[in-house]
């Protein structure tokens, strides 16, 4: 999250990848429309729409068919994190935030000190902070507001974002979390699992459009999906060997799920399916279905000739959730 208003600037805060999708528009189109001045629902100029790791720009006056003209104004790159946190911690001070839209709450005892916050889990608590926007091509991104966020942790709670899409809150320190994030014209959404052990005030959501599902094959809104997105952590091209700063060659699997479907996509700037694709593209993206939910939390198989795919980074524990109608983010990092 931003630093506002009394919360104390965080360190740069660690990347977990991208949903490469953008919810730009809702739009009905019939075959042959053009997609120019079709109505945005948050106030920002127009843009073009681009394609998944520096493919050419498709402009939004380009006539194309139904579907396809549909995602092109709903898909590109977001450029940012889907789940972003930070590895600092605030000074458990007083500071102003709001949780819920309402009105501002003050943190005067720190976590676990009876703090006037909402509180997610069991004490000993830190302090969440998150921000929830729509993934965008757009600097800054469009804020949401009104996304609720519930987690098993605490079942009869639930978090609301505001007007700047803020969620600040209390969640059990050091403690598996993961987070529902249900908004109207967006996927919901399962953060990764990540555990944090000190005040964390930096965490982003990036949510992806409701028409995710049209792109990708075997999509059953009746069960889990996994949406995978190889992230470049830093690795080298070798000479004569492996090229750790490439997201293509990587070949996914679930940890003890041979049922698994798993589909690469080609990249571009709507995402397609590889037909019969084994390994990632330079997209370095791929989708997970064919799993029941009562399987989850699931750990991927990820490997790459001459390279590391790590699942764990920073507080993220590599376990994914699963739960029937979720889009849940899985990110990998790829580096020697």
């Amino acid at each position: 999250m931003d630093a506002g208003d009394g919360v104390a600037a965080a360190a740069p805060h660690c990347s977990i990848p991208a949903l490469n999708v953008s919810a730009r528009e809702s739009v009905a189109q019939s075959e042959g429309d053009d997609v120019t001045n079709q109505s945005a629902p948050f106030d920002e100029p127009c843009v073009d729409v681009h394609g998944i790791r520096g493919a050419e720009p498709m402009t939004r006056t380009r006539r194309v068919s139904p579907r396809v003209g549909l995602l092109v104004v709903l898909f590109g790159v977001g450029g940012g994190a889907l789940w972003a946190c930070s590895s600092s911690s605030s000074d458990g001070g007083a500071a102003a935030i709001d949780n819920d839209g309402g009105g501002t709450q003050t943190n005067d005892g720190g976590p676990g000190t009876g703090s006037s916050l909402a509180h997610c889990g069991e004490p000993p608590y830190i302090t969440l902070g998150l921000t929830v926007e729509a993934v965008s091509t757009t600097v800054p991104k469009p804020r949401v507001e009104g996304a609720v966020l519930t987690s098993p942790n605490c079942p009869d709670a639930s978090f609301t974002s505001d007007a700047d899409g803020g969620i600040v809150g209390l969640v059990s320190k050091s403690t598996p979390f993961y987070g529902r994030f249900n908004a109207t014209g967006f996927a919901p959404t399962l953060s990764p699992e990540e555990s944090f052990p000190s005040d964390t005030s930096d965490v982003f959501i990036d949510l992806p459009p409701s028409l995710i599902n049209i792109i990708i094959p075997n999509y059953d809104a009746n069960k889990p999906t996994v949406f995978v997105d190889v992230l470049l952590d830093g690795g080298q091209a070798h000479d004569g060997g492996a090229n750790c700063n490439d997201a293509s060659g990587v070949v996914l699997g679930v940890t003890g799920h041979p049922e698994a479907i798993v589909t690469y996509y080609a990249p571009g700037a709507v995402p397609t399916a590889v037909l019969g694709g084994t390994e990632t593209t330079s997209a370095g993206i791929a989708s997970v279905t064919g799993l029941d939910s009562s399987v989850g939390p699931i750990t991927l198989t990820a490997t790459k000739t001459g390279c590391t795919v790590a699942t764990v980074k920073n507080q993220a524990t590599g376990r994914l959730p699963l739960e029937n109608g979720y889009i849940s983010i899985a990110p990998l990092y790829l580096h020697d």
